[in-house]
């Protein structure tokens, strides 16, 4: 990729490494300041006109600027410079065999932003099935403390059988950072943590939904992950997944594990 323009996402866009689309084809995207473009800033746009009104912004979300149905298989991302994966449009992404590694300087590798509260039936859905992270580092400064951000309740991350290992995010005295941040519904089942270190936990959720939603939509669903840290120091507030169901216990540092 180097210093070219990221891939743009777009509805039923479904690309593959190799016939299979397995990373052992060895299809590498490498560089660059974002890698996979998800966003109406430089992909999907939407119609020129301002928008003078939330009813206006919400006709103009309607307009067909989606990212539904989106797979991407078998690729290797490394060393991206600010973003390797930034979505804000409504729709759903999945990612299958993929694999993100020595992301040192990104500002957050993956960035997730969908939000209009006038249509909360409408979400950004990420999967990530049978990923693999690894060797990714939090570089400090300004940058997000967390390598997955789900920023706000319309994002739904997933994850099933993904490998994160050897990722350092206490480097640079990052005192409260994770691997995975979601404000929305988070689901983790059979995922495997090995040797990462972080600093409040490997995962952590700030949604509760018995204050956003009157749906049967569920905060966290977690089954089967594995976490080994014998080769790190013990010194994150949680083992696995931290918890905040309240601003105090935010304000308080004071999560559920």
């Amino acid at each position: 990729a180097g210093e070219s323009m990221p891939i743009p996402l777009r509805s039923n866009l479904h690309i593959k490494c190799g016939d299979d689309g397995k990373r052992s084809n060895n299809c590498v995207i490498r560089g660059g300041a974002l890698q996979l473009d998800g966003t109406n800033y430089y992909g999907i746009k939407r119609n020129s006109q301002s928008v003078s009104s939330a009813v206006e912004r919400v006709d103009l979300d309607l307009d067909g600027s989606t990212i539904e149905n989106v797979v991407i298989e078998g690729f290797i991302f490394e060393q991206s410079a600010k973003i390797s994966v930034w979505a804000n449009q409504r729709g759903d992404i999945t990612f299958k065999d993929c694999e993100w590694r020595d992301i040192t300087n990104a500002y957050a590798p993956f960035y997730f932003d969908y939000f209009y509260p006038q249509q909360r039936q409408y979400s950004l859905d990420v999967n990530f099935d049978s990923c693999e992270f690894h060797s990714n580092t939090y570089p400090g400064g300004g940058a997000y403390p967390a390598m997955i951000v789900g920023t706000g309740e319309q994002n739904r991350i997933t994850l099933e059988r993904n490998i994160f290992r050897d990722n350092d995010y206490t480097k640079n005295n990052a005192k409260n950072s994770v691997l995975i941040e979601s404000a929305g519904p988070l689901s983790m089942k059979r995922n495997c943590f090995n040797d990462n270190n972080v600093g409040l936990a490997h995962a952590a959720s700030y949604y509760n939904k018995n204050t956003k939603n009157d749906d049967d939509t569920v905060a966290i669903i977690s089954d089967k992950n594995y976490v080994n840290t014998t080769s790190v120091l013990e010194q994150r507030k949680c083992h696995y997944l931290a918890h905040f169901r309240t601003r105090s216990e935010f304000d308080n540092n004071r999560p559920i594990c």
